[in-house]
């Protein structure tokens, strides 16, 4: 069955990320774990997709300016569009899942 999985982000640079974080250990530091994060998810995202191609994953990015960000290039991206965490989630979840069996 055929599935897609959605991964929220902000794009660096664009959108300060983990600010609760870097209260406690500093801008720089939780930057830094935001980075190793993002790839963390990138490596495992994609040993997941390797022997199941009929799944899809797509980055689901906070900022529309942030859409074509080099970083995203490896699974593709989307805006989420405007709205709280609620919305975002469910305009992608509704982008996606008509196309797809599963969605995470």
């Amino acid at each position: 069955m055929s599935g897609a999985i959605a991964i929220f982000v902000k794009t660096p640079g664009l959108t300060p990320a983990k600010t609760r974080l870097a209260r406690g250990i500093g801008t720089a530091q939780a930057e830094d774990f935001y980075h190793h994060s993002l790839d963390c998810v990138a490596f495992s995202v994609a040993r997941f997709l390797k022997p199941r191609k009929d799944w899809i994953a797509r980055w689901a990015v906070a900022e529309a300016e942030g859409v074509e960000d080099p970083r995203w290039r490896d699974f593709g991206a989307r805006h989420t569009g405007p709205g709280t965490l609620g919305e975002r989630m469910w305009r992608v979840y509704e982008a996606c899942a008509g196309c797809m069996g599963r969605f995470f």
